[in-house]
């Protein structure tokens, strides 16, 4: 949440309330900060009912300022983006701004992130290579794929092994297009890492040895995704 020591904060909220349109926003994020969410959610049923008077060009600066506030920051996410306002303002602002938009690759990578549409983010990329934010969005999403289908390991691989090695290429490609140079390694060792279970999986079913942990013990190969497993019973 935010406090008083976090001066950055705090100046983000004054340029809130020097907005003359932004007010009752302003008031949300000051109730909200209190913890007080029943006076903040009033405040910015105002503020939403406003919003829908503005012109088109004043709701996409809105949603610019939010987005570029708090699009890496999940706990500010968490006061900013509620969800009243991401679904009666800021994905429809999206969605209209998106069907008319040629230049800019910002609104296709907000919306497909924030409303899970990976098509989006590869518009974004099209629209503009550059755009890093959106890169790092897809090798994550892959890189969560891969672990996904293994996390139930040594017991069983969920799905099909060469699935996962074809989103292991994409990956790569992606991290060998980042802009930003010092993040390449960063990728690279997380998606070795990935791979590292899937590729023993992979030789081990090529083996046709009957134990796949104890085949792992035998080759001294990682076979475990050190997730704990739950299971319960009625």
């Amino acid at each position: 949440m935010l406090n008083d020591q976090n001066h950055n904060l705090r100046q983000t909220l004054l340029a809130i309330e020097s907005h003359r349109k932004w007010q009752c926003y302003a008031e949300y994020c000051k109730l909200r900060e209190q913890g007080l969410r029943k006076q903040a959610f009033s405040a910015l049923d105002i503020f939403l009912a406003d919003s829908l008077k503005w012109c088109f060009d004043e709701q996409k600066e809105f949603v610019a300022f939010v987005f570029n506030l708090c699009e890496d920051d999940l706990e500010l996410q968490l006061i900013y983006l509620s969800y009243p306002l991401m679904s009666k303002l800021i994905k429809p602002t999206l969605d209209k701004w998106c069907k008319q938009e040629k230049v800019n690759s910002q609104p296709f990578r907000w919306y497909g992130k924030f409303f899970c549409d990976s098509s989006y983010i590869y518009q974004a990329l099209q629209m503009d290579p550059r755009d890093d934010k959106a890169r790092k969005w897809i090798i994550t999403n892959l890189l969560e794929k891969i672990d996904f289908s293994t996390h139930h390991l040594p017991d069983y691989y969920i799905g099909d092994p060469l699935l996962a090695i074809g989103w292991g290429k994409e990956v790569q490609q992606h991290i060998n297009l980042l802009i930003d140079k010092k993040a390449q390694p960063f990728w690279q060792k997380e998606l070795e890492q990935s791979l590292i279970l899937v590729n023993n999986y992979i030789q081990w079913q090529a083996s046709h040895h009957p134990d796949f942990e104890q085949w792992g013990k035998e080759n001294k190969l990682q076979v475990d995704s050190n997730d704990e497993t739950y299971y319960y019973q009625q």
